[in-house]
């Protein structure tokens, strides 16, 4: 049986578990003697569900929240988190721009927004 952790539902959370069965293979060849079910959301020796480290990318990724603070609410280690968030903001880094139909410019410039400029007459005066 495994009991891997998932996304909290309300106050208490939830429980999940897990009784995987074990197969064996019988092949004399065969490298791997036994191995045991998986599925994507739980990959064999996975102690969290791909739901929870999604949610906690996301979570620093969309809502703003720090890596420590996720850490310290869903009671996972800094690592886990970290390379949570990692996977969910290379998403978006490496998903293609939008093409730019009009492009602004800054009117702000070293000495200040472009209406409080200094005017030197052209005359020197």
């Amino acid at each position: 049986m495994t009991r891997p952790r998932d996304l909290p539902y309300g106050e208490s959370g939830l429980e999940f578990r897990w009784h995987k069965r074990r197969w064996w293979c019988r092949e004399a060849g065969c490298l791997r003697r036994s191995f045991t079910e998986q599925i994507p959301q739980i990959p064999a020796g996975a102690r969290l569900t791909a739901r929870l480290r999604g949610g906690v990318g996301r979570r620093i990724r969309d809502a703003g929240s720090t890596v420590i603070q996720a850490a310290r609410d869903l009671h996972l280690s800094w690592p886990t988190v970290m390379e949570a968030f990692r996977t969910q903001a290379r998403d978006v880094a490496e998903a293609p721009l939008p093409q730019v139909a009009v492009l602004g410019i800054d009117e702000t410039g070293a000495d200040g927004p472009a209406g409080n400029r200094m005017r030197i007459p052209a005359s020197g005066a």
